[in-house]
């Protein structure tokens, strides 16, 4: 289970809107290789579809549908040009959430 949680959500795309931004931040993600498919999904330790890509660390500061979110589970504090490039992209009213999950 992941100790930490990263969520950068936009909260006025449509619903039917909703799954045409995310397949585009995916895509983006994937094209910029910040993500990549996970090579060993499991429901249990890898839940994930995708894990950190060769291009992570730019993401990073020191090395599901009414809205769109992009969740990065276990990762240090992503870097401001990644993130407003990611709002830019995402819409308007996005916001940066970070949490602690219980019990890890």
């Amino acid at each position: 289970m992941s100790g930490s949680a990263i969520v950068v959500a936009e909260l006025t795309t449509s619903v039917e809107d909703a799954p045409a931004r995310a397949t585009a931040a995916t895509d983006r993600l994937l094209g910029q290789q910040i993500v990549q498919p996970q090579a060993r999904p499991d429901p249990l330790w890898r839940p994930s579809r995708y894990a950190p890509g060769p291009a992570a660390t730019t993401a990073v500061r020191d090395i599901h549908v009414a809205g769109v979110a992009v969740h990065f589970h276990n990762w240090p504090p992503l870097a401001d040009a990644f993130l407003h490039g990611l709002f830019e992209h995402l819409g308007p009213r996005c916001r940066l959430i970070q949490r602690r999950v219980r019990g890890a």
